[in-house]
């Protein structure tokens, strides 16, 4: 090539700008202003490949279909497209990104593979539907979406001339985008109107197909709205209809929420059997996403004494369990809903490894909520946390240096006694004590309602004095 130096310009070449502004070093107007020897290697070559694809007919808005909108200069933007890429001191060629369009075969198998019924329903939608036409063409109009806002606003009286279509179909509306709010609809109209028999011939033909409904998308939902509404005695057959198949559920994407559903609205004697098939599987369900869910509702609705089997499958893993992503949830609800001597238990795992798990990301949550609810052994914790002395780095300034670390030390300060403050002023810097005295007041702001502002603000002014004495 040409020595970089010995080039010019010609009448019809770019201006420079375009081809250095990426760098911020030009003018605008022409060459560059910086000296060329403080222009790396990289960048004059770059330079030279663009002079190179000018002379050779190639540059951007010149001869490679690219529209440059300035006749033949053309601006930064297209450089890039047209593949010189300065930034990294190396010129490529290529092309603009075009949009990759499916062609019409892939489009309307994949419609068919997302079941939308959009030819189907664009034709049923052309027609007006009313009252009167809805009888016998109940499956197709429930597909539409006029004719699922249409009899989402029926009345009681007025779904007795087309409910026996309904429930007939039930199972294949419940599995449509629209076909669901018509069931939902109508299991919300039967429950108001109080038509018990005609709910509960409903709720037998959703029952039929429980576990297949739970795991589809829409189907999920109308279960979920099943639940609700059922009597007592139909909700236990509801809830037989899962049998066999409830840990499969939980951990399924849709299933998880019918499961909760369950826990939630039966009552524990119509539930026990979900227990009993999860404790085969515990440890898989309390590292799920969905599966921790469902074990934290068992923890919330059901006696802690009836899960000891449960329990006692985690029990040898509870260490992994308070540093994972999801099982940490679980074992924090067994601290909350457990037993005395389940909380023993992890009580006992936390003390082993109490300075490293403070400083985990997920087991500091489990140490906060073993603080808050575990009076009873708090005292042991705080002086596992809060030694009177110890070999090498004290454990403060090691807790005090952890991002997670000093949530813990923040939740501590509310329980510690005078001693254990003491030592917490003597290794750790006052801006920690201020920097948790505002944490304080703004949790207690959340109380305004039921302490008073007066309240409030006295407890804040007599801290801020206390504080001030303090340092």
């Amino acid at each position: 090539h040409t020595p970089f130096k010995q080039r010019r310009p010609s009448a019809m070449a770019p201006p420079v700008s375009n081809v250095l502004a990426p760098f911020g070093w030009c003018n605008g107007v022409g060459w560059c202003e910086v000296p060329l020897a403080v222009v790396s290697p990289s960048t004059a070559w770059a330079e030279m490949r663009a002079w190179d694809l000018w002379e050779q007919d190639s540059w951007p808005g010149v001869g490679n279909g690219i529209s440059s909108g300035q006749g033949r200069f053309a601006p930064k933007d297209d450089m890039h497209a047209a593949g010189i890429d300065g930034r990294r001191g190396k010129a490529r060629r290529g092309t603009r990104r075009r949009r990759r369009r499916r062609s019409p075969q892939k489009q309307r198998s994949q419609s068919v593979l997302e079941g939308d019924d959009d030819d189907e329903e664009q034709e049923c939608s052309q027609a007006e539907w009313t009252i009167d036409s809805l009888a016998g063409r109940v499956v197709q109009a429930s597909k539409t979406s006029a004719g699922a806002h249409l009899m989402g606003q029926l009345q009681s009286q007025q779904w007795k001339a087309i409910w026996t279509e309904v429930v007939e179909s039930s199972a294949e509306l419940s599995r449509h985008r629209h076909g669901r709010d018509v069931v939902i609809a109508l299991l919300s109209s039967l429950a108001e109107a109080g038509s018990r028999d005609e709910l509960e011939v409903l709720l037998e033909a959703l029952a039929e197909d429980a576990p297949g409904l739970s795991r589809d998308e829409h189907g999920c939902r109308v279960m979920q709205h099943a639940v609700e509404t059922a009597p007592g005695a139909v909700k236990a057959v509801l809830a037989r209809k899962l049998a066999g198949c409830v840990c499969d559920l939980a951990l399924n994407l849709h299933g998880n929420h019918v499961v909760q559903r369950c826990i939630e609205q039966m009552s524990q004697e119509d539930t026990a059997f979900f227990a009993v098939e999860m404790q085969q599987h515990a440890l898989q369900l309390a590292q799920s996403q969905f599966g921790c869910r469902v074990l934290q509702r068992l923890l919330e609705h059901n006696d802690a004494e009836s899960l000891g089997g449960l329990f006692g499958q985690l029990q040898p893993h509870l260490q992994k369990l308070c540093e994972d992503r999801f099982a940490n949830y679980v074992v924090q609800h067994f601290l909350e809903h457990g037993t005395f001597a389940q909380k023993s238990v992890v009580f006992a795992v936390l003390l082993k490894d109490v300075r490293r798990l403070a400083c985990h990301k997920r087991a500091s949550n489990v140490i906060e909520r073993a603080l808050h609810n575990f009076p009873e052994m708090k005292h042991r914790l705080l002086e596992a946390l809060i030694p009177e002395s110890s070999i090498g780095v004290h454990p403060l300034k090691e807790l005090y240096s952890s991002k997670y670390g000093q949530y813990v030390l923040r939740t501590a300060l509310l329980y510690v006694d005078a001693q254990q403050k003491a030592r917490m002023h003597k290794w750790l810097p006052q801006c920690f004590f201020a920097e948790s005295l505002v944490d304080a007041q703004d949790a207690r702001v959340h109380r305004v309602d039921s302490v008073g502002l007066e309240g409030v603000l006295e407890s804040f002014q007599s801290e801020i004095q206390a504080g001030s004495k303090d340092s």
